[in-house]
């Protein structure tokens, strides 16, 4: 019988359309993969303890919205936006966090809020066209929790008093940074008598006298420093007359409470 060759080690394929099914099984495959095409959609998804540096560069005419949440044991975040108008929202709840921001922009509405047991270093530096910076008082009467606590006390004679109370609320705090207080003769014939008044702010709680002053007519007393009344202490304005005829008399304590 004449001898043949061994077919099985012979094997060639040539060929446009090739679909090879490929069933491996064993503890460890590397599998090298090259893709090239037009169009790629890559979905990725990481979870990790400690992401080392993460770099966001955003240049656009306009930006919607940017809704970053952050949550992980150590994050450094370097951030570089520029854009004409953008709206960023940043909720960052992580032990430590260093967050370098530097904006450069005509307009821009930024709500940042950081909730962490610490935070390392904070640096924001804001170029803009305008900004506008309000003192704690006016940013109180803008927000809505200035005070102004007045009171009145009519026909009062030599001596005579009046008395402005007010008790600051459980877990708030009273800023007092103005003092006025006045008086005028009850009657039109003394109305252009001398009106001496003596002034005194006093805090109850403490038995501490906050302030003492006099005038004639009326006086007001802006406090550069203010008067720090503590919650649940109450603090008195008292306005006393010392003119020879009745007065009306009337005070009152301006401030803001956080």
């Amino acid at each position: 019988m004449a001898d043949y060759p061994d077919w099985t080690d012979l094997v060639q394929v040539v060929g446009s359309d090739i679909m090879v099914p490929i069933d491996v099984q064993g503890a460890y495959i590397m599998l090298p993969v090259d893709i090239q095409g037009q169009y790629l959609t890559l979905d990725i998804d990481i979870a990790a303890q400690s992401v080392g540096n993460i770099e966001v560069d955003i240049a656009a005419q306009s930006v919607g919205n940017i809704a970053v949440s952050i949550a992980a044991s150590a994050v450094t975040l370097n951030i570089n936006i520029q854009s004409s108008e953008i709206a960023l929202n940043v909720n960052i709840a992580a032990s430590k966090v260093t967050l370098p921001i530097n904006i450069k922009s005509s307009e821009i509405a930024l709500n940042v809020d950081i909730s962490a047991q610490s935070i390392g270093n904070l640096t924001i530096d804001i170029q803009a066209q305008s900004v506008g910076v309000y003192l704690q008082p006016e940013w109180a009467a803008k927000q809505g929790i200035d005070k102004n606590i007045r009171g009145l006390a009519n026909d009062e004679g030599w001596g005579g008093s009046l008395k402005v109370a007010y008790t600051v609320p459980e877990g708030k705090t009273l800023y007092i940074t103005l003092v006025t207080a006045g008086g005028r003769a009850n009657e039109e014939a003394n109305g252009s008598k001398i009106q001496n008044i003596r002034v005194v702010l006093f805090n109850q709680t403490t038995e501490t006298f906050v302030l003492e002053t006099a005038g004639e007519g009326g006086v007001v007393v802006p406090l550069a420093k203010p008067v720090v009344v503590g919650e649940e202490e109450e603090i008195n304005l008292f306005a006393y007359s010392y003119a020879a005829h009745n007065s009306n008399l009337y005070g009152t304590i301006m401030g803001y409470e956080v």
